[in-house]
């Protein structure tokens, strides 16, 4: 079976993001509207505005949340989430799957050349 792989990005500004060497489908969950989103044609793109800024907060990344559960309902075999700040690279998604998807302990880092 192939993995879904879903990006879920929370956001309170514009967002771009890179092509993948694998194909994803990108969550950006905005707490308002109007926010543009940059994405190479071959990337999939969702957008959300997290309901309730009551609940969430404004400029707040728990509304990231929102977008993990779209992913889940949509059948994602793999959420993975990046702040909107963060420019990832062209095989970032790759990587994260290929290392969930092994037998590393979970309380490892999933990515090797990760720096922390």
């Amino acid at each position: 079976m192939t993995p879904q792989v879903a990006v879920v990005i929370p956001t309170c500004r514009a967002v771009t993001f890179p092509e993948q060497s694998i194909p994803v489908k990108l969550y950006v969950v905005h707490d308002v509207e109007g926010h543009p989103v940059e994405a190479p044609s071959s990337v999939e793109v969702e957008h959300i505005i997290a309901p309730d800024p009551t609940m969430w907060g404004a400029r707040c990344s728990c509304i990231r949340s929102a977008g993990f559960m779209a992913a889940y309902r949509d059948g994602a075999t793999h959420i993975l989430t990046i702040d909107d700040d963060c420019l990832p690279t062209i095989t970032w998604a790759e990587e994260h799957v290929n290392a969930l998807d092994s037998t590393i302990h979970p309380w490892n880092r999933t990515v090797e050349s990760s720096p922390l």
